[in-house]
């Protein structure tokens, strides 16, 4: 009795309790457990650039290497497994895990939400033909776990020759003349070796003898630089090639020679020099990464008057001015002739660069040809390090230093020189004014 007592108890407080938790039989079931709130923990990965083409690499030449960038965009650590060159990559590419401005280090890498590491790809072909690579790099990235770069590069022998009477200065009150000259090749890379014998000298169609050749590596005269920077919407819009443009102007300066002295001028709306003439690098590369909002708008032509008025005034250097633009512009008073005329008349030829999606080239070919520069354009900002590197090698070590005597035309008179190269089969000559001591 007692027991059936208790069996009782237990299940009527059983029931009870159902009753409590459950409603009854009838009572609706619980609501399910809402579902966690915040983003979902992810890795993303991005490869920048997604595609490069090293161009045209001519004999014995070996161009600067492609830094890529595994950026972790996503909001977990990104677990980099492997970074490799995929099968069948020609050997002339060679996979540096070491390089680049933040090293991965290794072929796997633990990259944190926000951060980024580079590698760096080189291209030194020992024959010519196209050659095609593509890097990959796999990771813990759910939706990509693999992405590949295709790579390509292609090496030819020397065809053409460029040749760029860049400035001279006159030994007054002597007729003697030096002229700085550059030769370069279809790649843009400058010519070397060569010898007396491949040059040759005219004023109004007179032939006049050599007295000297050299290298300015081997005769080092120092020289004042003037680098113009678009800041203007059209270019700062597109990150990595305005970053690309900054960090090659940056190489620029950091190579100059204790004697040498750069100038640093930016323009958008406006124009301002945010550095003078200065001899000391870290003002001009502070100047370069400091940050310029002055409008959208492009006055390069009056940037590069600018530039070409400041250094035309440093008569005891060789000089030159290097702007950097998509070449658009769309604000300045001055024009092209203007501009062209200014360092005509001041002896300050004008290399520029053509750089973004949008490049206004015949103006700036123009302007580089009339005044003894040279063009240059970056089929993607990645080759802005090449170019800069082929700039710094004409104007730090291989422009070409000749002297000769020219023909009494009267003090102040203008003739016509002409500097002649040929190599092998190969020949390209320039004209330039030149004006007469006596």
């Amino acid at each position: 009795m007692n027991m059936k007592i208790r069996i009782i108890a237990f299940s009527l407080t059983t029931l009870l309790a159902v009753g409590c938790t459950a409603g009854g039989p009838d009572a609706p079931a619980p609501a399910p457990s809402p579902p966690p709130t915040g983003p979902v923990a992810s890795p993303v990965q991005q490869v920048l650039p997604a595609t490069y083409d090293f161009g045209k690499v001519t004999s014995g030449n070996v161009p600067a290497p492609l830094e890529l960038s595994v950026t972790n965009t996503g909001n977990a650590p990104l677990l980099v497994s492997n970074i490799a060159l995929g099968a069948g990559a020609s050997p002339s590419f060679a996979l540096r895990l070491g390089g680049g401005s933040k090293p991965c280090g290794s072929a796997s890498a633990t990259i944190a939400a926000g951060d980024l590491c580079t590698v760096e790809v080189a291209f030194a072909p020992s024959s010519t033909g196209t050659f095609t690579a593509s890097l990959q790099i796999a990771s813990n990235d759910r939706t990509s776990p693999t992405t590949s770069v295709p790579i390509v590069g292609a090496a030819e022998p020397v065809a053409a020759l460029t040749v760029r009477i860049n400035q001279f200065q006159s030994a007054c009150p002597t007729n003697e003349v030096t002229a700085y000259v550059s030769v370069t090749d279809q790649g843009g890379y400058p010519v070397t070796g060569l010898l007396s014998p491949n040059f040759t000298v005219t004023q109004e169609g007179t032939a006049r003898p050599l007295l000297s050749l050299s290298y300015v590596e081997q005769a080092y005269k120092p020289i004042a630089t003037a680098a113009a920077l678009d800041f203007s919407s059209s270019l700062t819009s597109q990150s990595v090639a305005f970053g690309d443009m900054k960090n090659g102007f940056a190489s620029y300066f950091g190579a100059m020679r204790a004697d040498d002295i750069g100038e640093v001028v930016k323009f958008g709306s406006e124009v301002e020099v945010t550095q003078a003439f200065t001899s000391e690098k870290a003002k001009l590369l502070a100047a370069i990464a400091a940050s310029f909002d002055k409008g959208g708008a492009t006055k390069m032509y009056d940037a590069a008057f600018q530039s070409v008025g400041d250094t035309g005034g440093k008569s005891t250097y060789r000089k030159a001015v290097i702007v950097a633009t998509d070449g658009a512009d769309n604000a300045s008073v001055r024009t092209l002739a203007d501009v062209s005329s200014s360092a005509l008349n001041q002896n300050v030829p004008v290399f520029t660069i053509g750089i973004g999606a949008s490049i206004n080239r015949s103006a700036l070919e123009q302007l580089a040809t009339e005044t003894g520069g040279l063009y240059y354009e970056a089929n993607t900002s990645q080759n802005l390090a090449t170019i800069y590197r082929q700039i710094s090698s004409i104007l730090y070590e291989k422009q070409y230093i000749l002297k000769f005597d020219q023909l009494s035309k009267g003090a102040g008179a203008t003739s016509r020189v002409t500097v002649g190269v040929t190599s092998g089969t190969l020949s390209g000559s320039a004209t330039a004014p030149v004006v007469s001591c006596n």
